[in-house]
């Protein structure tokens, strides 16, 4: 509904309304006019987004409000508390792995270097402390294979090589034996006697001196008497691929 606002508007000297106004007006409620003035003005109502933890320390049980932040960040420091205890090794920065086995043969030697290959174009660069010698060729390692050597000779230094027999003999140890691709390139310094690269000595019943899978173990080292024996493939590899003046270098 709407209701009328009438203006009477006197006239001097006319004893009755002259004209009429009138204005509409939406018709409103002075009560929800108030309430809508108090709500307008209202601060907006703070939202509680707290949430309720029970904590135990083993000696009781208490409960506390906490926001959900709050929460989160003391359920992630429970976790990591729990994952300590599973695992005090981690925790503490120690570790149970099993240590780490003694070396027994030349495989388990660092890598060869190729920095110690001789000047020459092709040479041989011995280390008896790993008992093992490579190949090289151009500066290059071109292969790495497994010695039997012996202790004390010969010594640290640069060797050239002076002969190639394809099979020589020895009297050293029990028996006379056999000794092929015989590749010197030094001579003992004890008796004298030529050192060189060489085929695992055999004896006249065909017996090896050494099992040829024993070849490179560490526990060998020592064995002979200054040679270098080699498995017959790298005899053969030698004596085909070296000639007299090539240079061999013994680094241990």
């Amino acid at each position: 509904m709407k209701r009328l606002v009438v203006f009477w508007i006197l006239a001097a000297g006319v004893g009755a309304g002259a004209a009429i106004t009138t204005v509409e007006q939406g018709e409103r409620d002075p009560e929800s006019v108030a309430a809508a003035e108090r709500t307008a003005s209202a601060e907006p109502t703070a939202v509680d987004d707290r949430v309720t933890v029970v904590e135990n320390d083993g000696e009781g049980a208490t409960t506390k409000r906490v926001t959900k932040t709050e929460r989160a960040k003391h359920k992630a420091q429970r976790a990591e508390q729990q994952k300590a205890k599973r695992s005090p090794e981690k925790a503490s920065g120690t570790s149970t792995a099993e240590p780490t086995p003694d070396p027994t043969t030349w495989r388990d030697a660092p890598a060869a270097d190729a920095a110690e290959c001789p000047g020459t174009s092709r040479g041989i660069v011995v280390d008896r402390q790993w008992q093992r010698a490579w190949l090289c060729a151009d500066g290059a390692i071109a292969t790495v294979f497994p010695i039997t050597s012996a202790a004390s000779q010969p010594d640290p230094g640069t060797y050239p090589i002076y002969a190639l027999d394809y099979q020589s003999y020895s009297n050293f140890g029990d028996a006379p034996s056999t000794l092929d691709r015989f590749v010197a390139f030094t001579y003992g310094k004890y008796q004298g006697a030529r050192i060189a690269f060489h085929a695992v000595p055999y004896y006249a019943d065909g017996s090896l001196a050494q099992p040829l899978e024993s070849v490179g173990e560490l526990g060998r080292f020592g064995e002979t008497s200054g040679c270098i024996r080699v498995l017959p493939d790298h005899a053969d590899l030698i004596y085909g691929t070296m000639q007299v003046g090539d240079e061999v270098r013994v680094i241990s």
